[in-house]
């Protein structure tokens, strides 16, 4: 699946007209220049070298004799300090903010649906705005890869296979959570399933956690192989949705029109946000 991030870093993004736009650093400059240029390639070495290898896969060794200097030990300690650097820039750059202590990634963005019918709790945007709780400024790619930082492996969208049975999505769990202000200044925070209700149910959405299932590479123009997510744009959903990032892995996801918005909790639309993803139980 590793294969499937394109780096888009420093696209610039924006919601639609009448919401407030989200104000990041826009990486410019010669520096950053050269890391896109870079492009898929190095963002896949910075993931690696962060998780403890100083070489990337298919990256060929070299036969020379070894430079004197430095300790072998010490420049792969190094290499990783400056990896990890180039892929918080580079993620940064691409709306994801990547706070490895914590183990978390967090990216900003507005309620976008306060009450009514929907099949994602988020999208990127210009994604599926008509049917999502919120949208997050960022590029889908970059949401991917910062979960690659986090240690995580993706699974597989649900499905049809190929005699008819229905394949249930797979992937490591992924908590999602929401934090706001109010206008009083008052903080919150919440689970993203608490914003979505389970009508059938009459309750909230049970917390299970989202499964990293990693939307899947379609062939675009020229047989550039293109990631779904980064076209379509959808990151979250309760419905089932091969091209979105995390899946809902309830048997509810099934039905598309089973879930909505839930107005007694969900602030009005324009609200500001910040979603935080944490590796789950």
């Amino acid at each position: 699946m590793i294969e499937f991030i394109k780096c888009a870093a420093g696209r610039a993004l924006s919601p639609p007209g009448g919401v407030p736009r989200f104000d990041r650093p826009q990486f410019t400059g010669p520096q950053f220049t050269g890391l896109r240029r870079r492009g898929l390639a190095w963002l896949l070495f910075c993931v690696a070298a962060c998780r403890g290898s100083a070489t990337p896969t298919g990256e060929p060794t070299s036969s020379e004799p070894p430079i004197e200097g430095p300790s072998p030990a010490g420049a792969v300690s190094a290499a990783s300090a400056a990896a990890a650097l180039e892929l918080r820039t580079l993620l940064a750059g691409m709306g994801v903010t990547l706070l490895e202590q914590q183990r978390r990634l967090e990216v900003a963005g507005f309620v976008n649906q306060q009450a009514g019918a929907v099949e994602l709790f988020a999208c990127a945007p210009e994604g599926k705005t008509h049917e999502s709780i919120v949208v997050l400024d960022c590029v889908p790619s970059g949401l991917h890869a910062g979960l690659l930082a986090l240690g995580l492996v993706p699974g597989r969208p649900a499905g049809m296979e190929v005699d008819g049975q229905w394949r249930p999505p797979t992937g490591p769990p992924v908590e999602v959570r929401v934090r706001w202000s109010t206008a009083d200044g008052a903080a919150h925070e919440a689970r993203a399933e608490e914003w979505i209700l389970d009508q059938q149910r009459g309750a909230v959405m049970e917390p299970v956690g989202w499964l990293f299932v990693g939307s899947y590479s379609q062939e675009g123009s020229g047989g550039a192989s293109n990631y779904a997510a980064d076209q379509v744009k959808s990151l979250i959903t309760t419905y089932h949705d091969a091209s979105t990032i995390l899946e809902n892995p309830l048997k509810g996801g099934r039905d598309d029109a089973l879930y909505e918005a839930d107005a007694r909790v969900v602030p009005p639309v324009g609200t500001r946000i910040v979603v935080s993803f944490t590796p789950g139980s």
